[in-house]
């Protein structure tokens, strides 16, 4: 397989020297400095030859209603999963609580928004151009597959 460069929560890692093994372990190494230890835990899995499912495994508090009872669940990502993606305000030491929620609103982020974001991210660390993104929203996890 030709190296991808792939960039996930503001970090770039090169398939050329990472097996998928080993950009989740970096990964979830990224995530434990940021969100806390056991907060999330990431998973990576190789699809086709420049296609990667990335998994986010986390537990919202009960305000988080299962997605998929509603036909439009994948058509959007809730904000809170698109800030782990994007690495938004990453910084370690750090703690989330998933559990409360203060906002006045929960807010998702229709997929073309997310998808440009991506992108832009994966510019700015001269990443590989992302083709396309699906997104799988679940109650307990969420998986984005990327096409390279």
């Amino acid at each position: 397989m030709s190296g991808i460069r792939i960039v996930l929560f503001d970090e770039l890692y090169k398939t050329n020297s990472l097996a998928p093994s080993g950009i989740e372990l970096l990964g979830q190494h990224r995530l434990d400095a940021w969100l806390g230890k056991d907060k999330v835990r990431f998973e990576v899995n190789l699809l086709a030859e420049r296609q990667f499912k990335f998994t986010i495994w986390r537990k919202y508090g009960p305000w988080y209603q299962d997605p998929k009872p509603f036909s439009s669940c994948n058509d959007s990502i809730f904000a809170w999963d698109q800030q782990i993606f994007l690495g938004t305000d990453y910084q370690t030491g750090t703690q989330a609580d998933f559990q409360n929620h203060t906002a006045r609103y929960i807010i998702s982020y229709g997929i073309p928004d997310f998808l440009r974001e991506m992108r832009a991210m994966a510019k700015n660390h001269h990443g590989t151009r992302i083709k396309s993104i699906e997104v799988d929203n679940n109650l307990d996890h969420i998986d984005v597959i990327i096409n390279y």
